[in-house]
């Protein structure tokens, strides 16, 4: 009796340790997969942070799978295109605005005919506005930029504006008058400046220096106050001359 006892305990007490063995295999079976779904999750976003971090350049794939920088390589070429194009212009652009410049600095030191030298300054600034727009417009105006014709006109408008320059340093000092024998002399070398001015705005198309009739005439008056004083000015320095000349006679 006893011996039967024992033994169903036996029993019993075997298959309660192997349902406790069932249920531990299990949960560590389960433990396991989630182990394996969480490894899984952390080597997806390894790969993520991989590819992000690695030699510290962004590279997104995947569900972010863009490419930004094929858009980047079409803005700079574009760019480099347009500043191709411009290059040779940049030289010129640079040389009218010092040239500018000088003919303004030498109209504020000016002696005599500044009225005559407001004409002109009132016309280059106009054409150095010009040049600021069209700078800053460089793309759309990269056409213009690739032709030679428009180039060779910025050429003489370089030396334009240098003969512009000679012109007024010349006029704004009363040492450099003898230069010119009539006041009708200084005219005839403005409207000559004027003309060849005009002439090349036309073809660079800077319309807003080239002055309407109306403008001319407000122009030519205030030129023809600077020629009649000129005019007396001259005379007197003949006078002297030809009263130096009787003495040493």
């Amino acid at each position: 009796m006893s011996d039967k006892i024992i033994s169903e305990d036996t029993t019993m007490s075997d298959n309660m340790i192997s349902e406790d063995t069932t249920i531990s295999d299990n949960m560590i079976s389960e433990d396991t997969t989630m182990s394996g779904v969480n490894d899984n999750m952390i080597s997806e976003e390894n790969k993520k942070k991989r590819k992000l971090d690695g030699n510290n350049e962004p590279q997104i794939s995947g569900d972010y799978d863009i490419n930004p920088t094929g858009v980047t390589d079409n803005v700079v070429d574009g760019f480099q295109v347009v500043g191709d194009a411009v290059q040779p212009f940049l030289p010129l652009f640079s040389s009218v605005s010092t040239i500018i410049d000088s003919i303004i600095r030498t109209y504020k030191n000016a002696k005599c005919n500044q009225k005559i030298c407001l004409a002109l300054i009132d016309r280059v600034e106009i054409a150095q506005q010009a040049v600021n727009s069209l700078q800053r417009q460089q793309r759309d105006n990269e056409e213009l930029f690739r032709k030679q014709n428009y180039y060779d006109a910025w050429v003489r408008f370089k030396t334009v504006l240098e003969n512009i320059k000679k012109f007024v340093k010349e006029i704004t000092q009363l040492s450099n008058l003898q230069k010119f024998l009539t006041a009708n002399a200084v005219k005839d070398a403005f409207d000559k400046n004027i003309k060849e001015f005009e002439e090349v705005c036309n073809d660079l198309n800077f319309t807003l220096a080239i002055y309407d009739r109306n403008k001319r005439d407000i122009e030519n008056k205030k030129i023809m106050e600077d020629i009649d004083l000129l005019n007396k000015v001259l005379l007197y320095y003949i006078t002297i001359l030809y009263i130096a000349y009787l003495i040493n006679i």
